[in-house]
C-alpha cells in the first residue's frame, strides 16, 4: 500500500527554490513517482520506504501533486510553494493565538488564506491508535477562528513575513510545554554529553520499575485533576477577561505539575524527538524558530551545560532536515523569576549561552526579548511583540529586507579617554535609555532594575551608572584603573531600559573583558 508521510496533506506549503523531499512507505518493489506542475521525479522503493527529491520550484500555486506507484495514486490539492518554517520548543512557543493577549479578536478577523500551518500531533510514543491520530492532522489556512489554534508567536511572525514577501508562508508547529532540551534530541547524541547522560539517568531513576500500564493510569488521573483546575481557570476568565495570573492562582490554585513520569512520556529524554520531530523530518524548510530553555534553567548545574546540548541540537537538526546551513533562530530567554524565589542566575547563564551560540555559529540568529518577561509569570501573554520582532528579524537577516529586527549586542568593551566604553551593534543609529525608577522598589524592595556591573582583579562585581552616546554606552566609575570586566543585566529578572532605535533591547550579557 502506498503512503506518504503524514505531513503531506491537501493545502500544504512546499519550500520554494530548494530541492523538496517527499517520502513515505510502499509495500513491495518498484518505483514511486511524484508529479507537480509538469515536473516529476522518482525513486526506488527500498525496504518498503521511498524518498523522492523534486527539483527546485518558484513560489506559486495552487497545484495538484500526485504520488504514483504502479496502479496506486495519491493526490494532494491546493498545494502551494512558498517559505516554510518550523516553530519548535516549549510552552511559550506553544501558546496558541486564541490564548494570547488579544488573540481571540485577532483570530476572528484573520484573513490570510496563504498563511498555513500544520500542528504536529503531541505524543511521546506512537502506536496504531496514535498513527491514526497523526494521519488525521491537516494543513490549515489562517482564515477566521481556525487561526487561533496555531502558535501565537509563529502567527505574528508569519503575518509580518507574508505582508512583505507576498508569497505563501507555511508554519510547521512542533512544540510541547514543559519539555527539557533532552526531549528534543536522540539518545546517541545525548550520550555524548555529561548533561545528556544526567538527564537520561535521572529520568530512569524517576520512572523506576513503573510499568506502562501503571503510567497510563497515573496519566488518566492527572488529566482529571488538570481539567478540573482548567475549568476553574476558564470560569474566572469568562467572568473577568482581564483577570491576572496572581488572581487565577489565588482562586484556582497552581496548575497541576509535573505530569507523571513514564517510559511513554513526551517529557522523557528523546520523547518529543522520537515521536514528533522524526515524523516531520526531512520536510524541506527555509528556517527554524526555536523558543526553549525555561525547563533547563531551574538549576545552575543544568543551565551551565545547556549550551552543549543547544549546539548539538542545531547541528543534528540541520543534518536531520538535510541542510547543513539551515537558518536557525534562537529565542533568548526573557527576564523571569518566580515570586519570592532566590536569584540563582541560572536564567542569566542560559541567556549568555544563547547569545554566544548566535555569535559563534553560522546562520544562527538571536531573537532578543529581555523586555517581554513578567515577574512571577513564566507565560507572558503578549506574543505579538516577540512574534512581530521575529518576523522583522527574519526579513532583515535572511532576506535582506529594509527592516529593523536585530537585537542590540555588545561588540567591544574598552578604555578610552578616561572612560569605559561599550560599543554596540545593531543600534540602527541610536541608543535609547528609558527611565524605570518606579521598578526599583516593587515586591518589597526586590532589585528589579537591570544594571551594568564592573569588576576588578578580585572578580567582585559592583553596579555602576552609564550614559549613552550614539552607538556607544559610557560607564561611569571613579576607579577606572581597576576595571577589568563588565556585565549587563546578570540576573534572572530585572526591568531592562536600554533599547535601539527599533525599540529592541540590548541583550543581557555576561562577563566581558575590558581591553
Amino acid at each position: 500500500m502506498l503512503k506518504c508521510a503524514a505531513i503531506f496533506t491537501d493545502h500544504m506549503v512546499l519550500m520554494r527554490d530548494k530541492e523538496v523531499c517527499v517520502w513515505g512507505q510502499c509495500d513491495g518493489q518498484g518505483n514511486v513517482e511524484v508529479c507537480i506542475d509538469n515536473i516529476q521525479a522518482q525513486a526506488t522503493i527500498n525496504d518498503n520506504t521511498w524518498k523522492v527529491y523534486l527539483p527546485a520550484h518558484a513560489a506559486g500555486g495552487p497545484y495538484l501533486m500526485k504520488v504514483k506507484c504502479g496502479s496506486e495514486c495519491i493526490e494532494f490539492v491546493d498545494v502551494y510553494y512558498g517559505e516554510v518554517f518550523l516553530a519548535a520548543g516549549q510552552s511559550n512557543m506553544e501558546m496558541v493565538l486564541k490564548d494570547s493577549k488579544g488573540g481571540k479578536d485577532v483570530a476572528k478577523t484573520s484573513d490570510y488564506p496563504l498563511i498555513r500551518y500544520y500542528n504536529v500531533f503531541k505524543t511521546g510514543y506512537i502506536d496504531e491508535k496514535i498513527e491514526q491520530e497523526i494521519a488525521s492532522v491537516q494543513w490549515q489556512s489562517c482564515v477566521g477562528e481556525v487561526s487561533g489554534e496555531m502558535s501565537a508567536i509563529a502567527y505574528y511572525a508569519a503575518r509580518i513575513i507574508y505582508e512583505e514577501l507576498q508569497i505563501p508562508i507555511g508554519i510547521v508547529d512542533c512544540y510541547q510545554g514543559g519539555t527539557s532540551i533532552s526531549s528534543w534530541l536522540p539518545e546517541d547524541v545525548l550520550q555524548e554529553y555529561s548533561l545528556g547522560r544526567k538527564y537520561i539517568t535521572d529520568y530512569k531513576e524517576l520512572v523506576g520499575d513503573k510499568t506502562d500500564e501503571e503510567y497510563e493510569c497515573e496519566v488518566e488521573e492527572y488529566w482529571k485533576t488538570w481539567h478540573a483546575w482548567d475549568d476553574k481557570v476558564q470560569a474566572l476568565k469568562a467572568m473577568n477577561p482581564n483577570v491576572t495570573w496572581d488572581e487565577i492562582v489565588a482562586e484556582a490554585g497552581d496548575s497541576p505539575w509535573p505530569q507523571p513520569a513514564g517510559n511513554k512520556s513526551i517529557f522523557r529524554p528523546t520523547g518529543a524527538y522520537d515521536s514528533m520531530i522524526c515524523t516531520i523530518a526531512p520536510y524541506t524548510l527555509g528556517g527554524i524558530f526555536y523558543y526553549q530553555g525555561e525547563s533547563d534553567s531551574d538549576y545552575v548545574e543544568t543551565a551551565s551545560l545547556y549550551h552543549e546540548l543547544m549546539q548539538a541540537l542545531i547541528i543534528h537538526w540541520r543534518e536531520l532536515f538535510e541542510d547543513e546551513s539551515l537558518y536557525f533562530v534562537i529565542t533568548q530567554l526573557p527576564m523571569y523569576m518566580d515570586k519570592n524565589a532566590e536569584d540563582n542566575y541560572a536564567w542569566a547563564i542560559t541567556r549568555e549561552s544563547q547569545l554566544q551560540l548566535s555569535q559563534n555559529m553560522t546562520n544562527v540568529g538571536l531573537l532578543g526579548i529581555a523586555d517581554c518577561g513578567e515577574y512571577g509569570n513564566i507565560h507572558p501573554t503578549d506574543k505579538r511583540t516577540p512574534g512581530e520582532r521575529l518576523g522583522n528579524l527574519v526579513l532583515e537577516e535572511r532576506y535582506g529586507c529594509n527592516r529593523q529586527g536585530k537585537s542590540m549586542i555588545p561588540l567591544d568593551v574598552y578604555k578610552q579617554d578616561g572612560r569605559v566604553v561599550i560599543e554596540c551593534g545593531n543600534t540602527y543609529g541610536e541608543i535609547l535609555a528609558e527611565c524605570l525608577e518606579s521598578a526599583v522598589n516593587m515586591s518589597g524592595g526586590l532589585p528589579l532594575m537591570a544594571v551594568f556591573e564592573i569588576a576588578g582583579k578580585d572578580g567582585q562585581y559592583q553596579p555602576c551608572g552609564f550614559m549613552v552616546n550614539h552607538d556607544r554606552i559610557i560607564l561611569q566609575t571613579e576607579h577606572l584603573e581597576n576595571v577589568e570586566r563588565v556585565r549587563y543585566a546578570w540576573t534572572n529578572y530585572a526591568s531592562v531600559r536600554i533599547f535601539n532605535r527599533a525599540h529592541i533591547p540590548l541583550v543581557p550579557f555576561g562577563e566581558k573583558t575590558v581591553r
